[in-house]
């Protein structure tokens, strides 16, 4: 089975979520599932080994949006959606897992955080109904 494991995140910029989403998608490598990381940008192979300990288990792939700063995360999930058919989307980003499931892909959403906006606690709701 295919899995993406969608973050609008930068790996250029290191910090504890990113080393989180490496090392999961390396474990999940490791399963049955052929992982690909989609980001919006990363930065050279020699650093991800380096700061990511990637391992080339799971591919990555840049995710292009319209750098408009209201709107590139829910630019990051329509891509997201549109790009990769028949694979389980596996997300921390609330707007990446409700666009998915509108479009009936298979999601996984984890949540670190209580959901506290409104417009998030709309898109929850509606992605249990």
């Amino acid at each position: 089975m295919d899995l993406v494991y969608a973050v609008p995140a930068d790996f250029t910029k290191k910090d504890a979520a990113k080393i989180h989403i490496a090392s999961m998608a390396r474990a999940l490598a490791h399963t049955e599932l052929n992982v690909e990381v989609a980001a919006l940008k990363f930065p050279n192979i020699d650093i991800m080994k380096q700061e990511y300990l990637f391992d080339e288990s799971y591919k990555i792939r840049n995710i292009r949006t319209l750098h408009l700063r209201k709107f590139e995360s829910i630019f990051f999930a329509f891509q997201v959606a549109l790009r990769f058919r028949r694979t389980l989307i596996y997300t921390r980003h609330l707007p990446t897992a409700f666009v998915c499931a509108c479009l009936h892909k298979k999601v996984i959403l984890e949540l670190h955080s209580p959901v506290e906006a409104i417009q998030s606690k709309i898109m929850l709701w509606l992605l249990f109904r």
